[in-house]
């Protein structure tokens, strides 16, 4: 195997043997494909639209199709905004907390120190 391998290894890694053979495959092979192509065809000035209102579908009608596709999604997303409102009233709380706790430690500095 390494001799068959070492004989053609010559003959790829002559100099511009790259360059040939490019200009015979395009003299020979690539001229033919590019002589039978046809002519392009042109693309639509204007492509057809599907929904021939510029404004698109209204609201109503996409909240529809949304409903029918994910009949749950109106549950599952008051569910979240009550998740995220219920978490929202923890953290305020948790904040109010926190602010009694530094002014009754600021009072009791004050005091110490008076």
């Amino acid at each position: 195997l390494e001799c068959d391998v070492a004989a053609a290894a010559t003959q790829i890694a002559l100099p511009a043997r790259d360059d040939y053979v490019r200009k015979r495959l395009e003299a020979f092979a690539i001229q033919e494909v590019l002589q039978a192509t046809t002519t392009e065809l042109q693309a639509p000035e204007d492509p057809p639209v599907a929904n021939p209102s510029p404004e698109g579908y209204p609201p109503y009608m996409i909240n529809a199709m949304v409903a029918l596709i994910f009949p749950d999604a109106a549950a599952d997303e008051a569910a979240a905004a009550e998740a995220a409102r219920a978490a929202l009233i923890q953290d305020a709380a948790a904040e109010e907390q926190a602010r009694l706790e530094f002014e009754a430690r600021k009072a009791a500095e004050a005091e110490a120190t008076s």
